[in-house]
């Protein structure tokens, strides 16, 4: 990417980045010379130099301001017999997930795809999903749900679709594909992003645990989500996933495409991106580095499909 010198003296952006096309960004000052990006979702979305700085630099006071539900952790407040209801049992999934994952969260969709019981298994599986009710359930006992749903409907999407180098070939399989979640139809994108998760749950955790078949994704596990245990697993996988996508590099710190797609979730629940970083780190010279205000870089994301 290339920065250069606006004729206000800001930078701007001039380089064609991503999947967005040419992009040009610079001050309130300067006309415009693209329309205003929309807001991110499962596939890259380009945010502006001055949006990125301010989420970036938010303070936290107004982070709260800006938090319209729960903040994180809050999902997790409630009764042990509350959360424990869970909206549809787990176990059939967990079963397929014990069967052809590994413990890198790498997926064996050759040999699932071969296995016609086991393909009629998750097929049940989705019907359950689409004949739920979510309605008097805990909020730990619906995020459970919807995050199980989406990982499960993510899978069955790659095996009708099988074989499949990467979701990013497979036209519309986020954002146009539709499939029936409690009563809803609703896309991939909408079940996490403007319809479902990211919409009605403050908890920046769920890109951790979120798996959308790439290999830059987190690691897929092999237990489901359950609302008794929700917290303890959304705080494994951030402390998992967290340092070993961030490294210290020259330049300053870099760390995973997420921080940058979904920058407002993490700035809402820390203040920055810097700040969240550091509440998963632990490497002395990263935590140094965060702590100076060293720049945050993201790594280029590898859609290539998570099989084994």
């Amino acid at each position: 990417m290339r920065i250069r010198m606006n004729a206000c003296g800001k930078h701007d952006v001039s380089e064609d980045v991503g999947r967005g096309g040419p992009l040009r960004v610079c001050c309130a000052s300067c006309p415009p010379d693209i329309p205003k990006p929309e807001s991110p979702m499962k596939h890259p979305i380009m945010i502006s130099a001055a949006a990125a700085a301010f989420l970036f630099a938010m303070p936290p006071a107004l982070a709260q301001e800006r938090a319209p539900h729960a903040t994180e952790g809050e999902v997790s407040q409630k009764s042990a017999s509350e959360a424990g209801v869970e909206v549809i049992d787990p176990a059939p999934f967990k079963a397929l997930l014990e069967r052809y994952v590994d413990a890198r969260g790498q997926v064996d969709y050759a040999r699932w795809h071969a296995s016609e019981e086991d393909r009629r298994r998750l097929s049940q599986v989705i019907e359950s999903i689409g004949q739920a009710n979510v309605e008097g359930k805990s909020a730990d006992a619906r995020l459970a749900f919807y995050i199980n749903a989406y990982n499960a409907l993510v899978l069955n999407a790659v095996l009708e679709r099988w074989p499949v180098e990467s979701v990013m070939k497979a036209e519309g399989f986020f954002d146009t594909a539709k499939h029936r979640v409690a009563g809803q139809s609703l896309t991939l994108d909408e079940l996490e992003h403007s319809r479902v998760i990211r919409a009605q749950f403050n908890e920046p955790r769920i890109h951790f645990v979120l798996v959308c078949a790439a290999k830059s994704c987190p690691r897929l596990r092999q237990e489901p989500m359950r609302a008794a245990t929700l917290e303890r697993q959304l705080d494994a996988a951030a402390r998992e996933f967290v340092p070993a996508a961030t490294r210290r590099t020259e330049a300053g710190v870099e760390t995973s495409q997420l921080f940058n797609w979904f920058a407002e979730d993490f700035v809402k629940s820390a203040g920055s991106v810097q700040a969240y970083l550091l509440r998963y780190v632990r490497n002395t010279e990263l935590r140094e580095a965060l702590e100076a205000g060293a720049p945050v870089s993201f790594s280029e994301y590898d859609w290539a499909i998570n099989a084994r």
